[in-house]
């Protein structure tokens, strides 16, 4: 057999190493006119009509099922990605529309931030209510919800004040701290350390008792169908002359202020603190032969450092809720007199001050920091649904801005109702009342949309669906960065008014701008006269994926044992083709990226090499056959 000068005597089919790409071990010489490489590995091209040279663009969505209880827009192929929202009835704090931390199920009706807008009926949006200045008061006072009306006391006195607000009575008694009722009676604790006592229906005060502690703070609570009053450091109970101390055993430090007491099933609840030191003690009520005892005070619980009890409420003789100066925490009093004290639910910068239940709603006075919508804070209230908890905690509830003061700068210390109506006593302004109309309007902001990755999207429709017929206009807006703008700042996008209830509008005019994450805000306006609201029942976002491209090339390869270059070269040998074969093999299984080279467009790129499929064509020969056929190597640039 006649040997070629560019053959090779003997066949090599060692493994490859890892120092570098194999090649030298065939026959490839630098004078050949080859059309491309990969690592040191080079090649003729084979293209044909049947084996073309394809270069295509990598598909970069995928095909999915969609395997939801309710298949829903995500298994329509409409060529768009889709956010929607039909409900918002979980509350707010959620600052990623798509979260890892917490269920999809969950994340699907939450929101960011809102303000002047009620969430909590399932599949609507609308305003809510505005309120009445009923009772100009720039003093420090407090509201407390009779079935006679509301009362209403300051270091000037005590007002009975019916359900528009009008003067029933009032009594003069003069530095009043602190009060409460055993439902016909008032008891008002003084600064001068008394108790004053009163008929709700008429007014007027006689001297309950004196501890004959001039200039202390006298805090005083009907609990568990008894007196509980807290003087300085100590803790009373009794009525009349007769008078109990029941803190024996503890040792409290003399700056030590009691801040509220409250009621379980089978203990009384007290809160105090000094410095920054803040702590919830127990009575526990026995009843032994008829007669009732209370027991020593017992520590409950401690609560973090710097963080200081306010008040505290029991609720349905299950839930204690804990206002402090930071925010919201409700616990659950277990059977033993003990608490589990859940997460703070709604911080406040302003802490908070006083609590009143309705169903299972929770109304929660924040001082000044109760939104009103578009970044605006006010004096008012949030409120918590105690039937609907999160994340799978079950001391930790869904929340929202609510009611705010129509002024500006006071601070929001005190919440009652009286006959299904909420009212707010609002230090520096007055005593407001929950109204019949509705603000005129309320803002709704989403977390940050980002559709679940981090690759650009190119976002286009922004689509509001009201109620059919709604009266007043629904509003959207987005913003590409947020930072510190509020979003009436942001661009306004699309209006949803009369019968254009359902309307779509384009979020973005230069679909050449694809960014990573979007926010959205709808804002609701109420029409003229504030006696109806918008209903917004959905809002949908559309995208395009903008994701980076790769390119897939599909190179067919000559794979003979005997191939001749376009300046008639020919190299090879028996065996040449199944040589190449395992080292292009080789060189797929162990490397990830190898470089290609196209000698005839001059292209130099990284590729990951996806598949190596060999046709062989050319059956072996007698003696100087030519075995062989096409290698077809799909690659993806990188």
């Amino acid at each position: 057999m006649t040997t070629s000068l560019f053959q090779i005597s003997q066949r090599i089919n060692e493994r490859l190493g890892t120092t570098g790409y194999p090649g030298g071990s065939v026959d490839a010489p630098e004078s050949a006119s080859w059309d491309c490489s990969f690592g040191n590995l080079k090649f003729l091209f084979g293209m044909s009509d049947q084996d073309p040279f394809l270069r295509e663009t990598a598909p970069f969505r995928r095909e999915r099922i969609d395997t939801a209880t309710s298949p829903g827009e995500q298994s329509l192929d409409s060529g768009y990605w889709v956010r929607s929202q039909e409900s918002w009835h979980f509350g707010g704090g959620l600052r990623n529309a798509e979260p890892l931390e917490i269920s999809v199920d969950e994340a699907r009706f939450r929101f960011a931030d809102s303000g002047g807008v009620d969430v909590w009926t399932p599949g609507q949006l609308t305003l809510l209510h505005d309120t009445n200045l009923l009772v100009e008061n720039l003093n420090t006072f407090e509201l407390l919800g009779t079935s006679y009306g509301v009362v209403l006391f300051d270091s000037s006195g005590i007002t009975l004040l019916d359900e528009d607000g009008t003067e029933l009575w009032s009594d003069a008694t003069t530095g009043v701290f602190s009060i409460t009722t055993d439902g016909d009676n008032y008891f008002a604790g003084t600064n001068n350390g008394t108790i004053t006592t009163g008929p709700l229906v008429t007014g007027g005060s006689s001297v309950e008792h004196d501890f004959v502690k001039p200039g202390v703070n006298v805090l005083v609570r009907w609990v568990k169908g008894r007196l509980i009053a807290c003087v300085g450091n100590e803790v009373w109970e009794g009525a009349g002359a007769v008078w109990t101390q029941v803190d024996a055993g503890v040792s409290l430090p003399a700056s030590w202020q009691w801040t509220d007491v409250s009621e379980g099933p089978v203990a009384i609840y007290i809160a105090g603190g000094s410095g920054v030191q803040s702590s919830i003690y127990k009575l526990e009520v026995t009843v032994t032969a008829g007669v009732v005892d209370l027991s020593p005070l017992l520590l409950v619980a401690e609560m973090p450092r710097g963080e200081i009890v306010n008040t505290i409420y029991s609720y349905v003789g299950a839930f204690l809720c804990i206002g402090t100066s930071l925010g919201v925490r409700i616990s659950s009093m277990e059977a033993n007199g003990s608490l589990k004290i859940g997460p703070v639910t709604k911080s406040s910068l302003d802490g908070v001050y006083d609590f009143v239940a309705s169903g299972s709603f929770l109304y929660a006075a924040v001082g000044g920091d109760a939104g009103a919508g578009a970044g605006v804070k006010k004096a008012g209230l949030v409120r918590l649904n105690l039937g609907q908890t999160l994340d799978n905690q079950a001391l930790l509830f869904a929340q929202a801005n609510d009611l705010v003061s129509s002024g500006t700068g006071g601070q929001c210390t005190s919440v009652t109702t009286l006959n299904g109506k909420i009212w707010l006593g609002v230090a520096g302004e007055g005593v407001y009342q929950e109204s019949d109309l509705f603000v005129e309007d309320g803002w709704l902001e989403t977390g940050r949309v980002r559709l679940g990755t981090a690759e650009d999207k190119t976002w286009r429709d922004f689509r509001i669906l009201g109620k059919d017929g709604m009266t007043g206009t629904a509003v959207g807006y987005a913003s590409r960065d947020v930072g510190d703008t509020a979003p009436n700042t942001w661009q306004q996008v699309v209006a949803a008014r009369g019968e254009f209830f359902d309307s779509t509008g384009k979020v973005s005019s230069n679909p050449n701008a694809p960014t990573t994450s979007i926010w959205l805000a709808i804002q609701l306006l109420a029409p003229l006269g504030q006696a109806s609201s918008p209903n917004v029942v959905s809002y949908q976002l559309r995208a395009i994926p903008s994701p980076v491209r790769t390119r897939l090339i599909r190179i067919p390869l000559l794979m003979f044992d005997s191939e001749t270059d376009k300046a008639g070269m020919t190299v090879g040998y028996d065996g040449y083709a199944w040589d190449r074969v395992q080292l292009l093999e080789s060189l797929e299984s162990t490397y990830s990226l190898v470089p290609f080279e196209d000698y005839t467009t001059g292209e130099k790129v990284n590729v990951y090499i996806e598949k190596v499929t060999f046709r062989r064509t050319a059956p072996p020969g007698h003696n100087a056959g030519n075995s062989g056929g096409i290698a077809i190597v799909l690659c993806r640039i990188v």
